[in-house]
Order: C-alpha cells, then sequence, then structure tokens
C-alpha cells in the first residue's frame, strides 16, 4: 500500500500502530478506486466453504463473510449454504437495503477471475428462476379467468 493512500486515508499516528499489528488489513481503510481488485478464481473460493471461513461471490465481486456470520440478519446458517458458491441469484432474490449493499463493501476482497464469470447475453432478461415462475403462473391464471369471462358470456 503506498504510503500517500495511507496518509490520505488515515493519521500516521494510528497509521504506525496498526503497521504494528500484522493481521490487520489497510483494505478497509483505502478507497476502492486506489486499489486493484485480486482476481479469484472459482475453485479459490470453493476452497473457503467452510463454517470458520465463509466466502461467497455476488455479481462477480468476492466477498469474505466470516466475520458477518454472527451479524447477519438471516441467520449465519443462510450465509454458510452459499459458502464457496456463487450467490448473486439468491442475493438478488432476498432484495436487500441499499444499507445492507453499502455494508458488503467492507468484506470485499476480489472479484472473480474473467474466465469464471458467467457470460451475460443479450437474451438473458435478468429475471431469476422464481420471477419467471411465478410470471407464467401469473400469465397462467389471467389466461384461465379470461376464457372463463368468455365461456360465461357466451352460455347468456
Amino acid at each position: 500500500v503506498k504510503t500517500s493512500v495511507i496518509k490520505r486515508v488515515i493519521p500516521a499516528s494510528i497509521a504506525v500502530n496498526l503497521v504494528r499489528d500484522k493481521s490487520f488489513s489497510f483494505r478497509r481503510f483505502v478507497p476502492a478506486h486506489d486499489m486493484a481488485l485480486r482476481q479469484y478464481t472459482l475453485e479459490e473460493v470453493r476452497q473457503h466453504a467452510k463454517p470458520t471461513d465463509v466466502w461467497m461471490v455476488i455479481h462477480d465481486k468476492v466477498y469474505d463473510v466470516t466475520k458477518f456470520l454472527h451479524e447477519h440478519p438471516g441467520g449465519e446458517e443462510v450465509l454458510i449454504e452459499y459458502a464457496g458458491k456463487d450467490a448473486t441469484t439468491e442475493f438478488d432474490d432476498v432484495g436487500h437495503s441499499s444499507d445492507a449493499k453499502e455494508q458488503m463493501k467492507q468484506y470485499l476482497i476480489g472479484e472473480l477471475a474473467e474466465a469464471d464469470r458467467k457470460k451475460k447475453t443479450k437474451v438473458d432478461s435478468g429475471l431469476t428462476l422464481d420471477k419467471r415462475l411465478a410470471l407464467i403462473a401469473g400469465s397462467a391464471a389471467a389466461i384461465g379467468v379470461g376464457l372463463a369471462m368468455i365461456f360465461k358470456a357466451n352460455k347468456k
């Protein structure tokens, strides 16, 4: 980490004490635009799928949420279930608040390697499986109601 970046973010007196702590990471204090995110393969992410070591991918970003397990409003089990996996669809289905999305940034450790990213096509509507099923069921119900009205009107 560049010294100039550290001075801009935290005072030098604090930085000296923090450098002594080998477990400390400046990542949480350095603005994202000043850091290049490390690339992780999906295989590397899969190696962090234990209750004591939980990484996941959301929107091609890699998050280490191990320290967030006990704070997660939905319970730690939800995070552990998707440990080592791409949890983008599940994350989007829940409809997280803007505060939750902002809080995620502190757990960002990198991004998914280009080769492991899902290809996004123009055909992809962005609808999850649950939303597609709801759309199909709703359409079928609307058609059924429409047909029932037509048959009822024809009987008169």
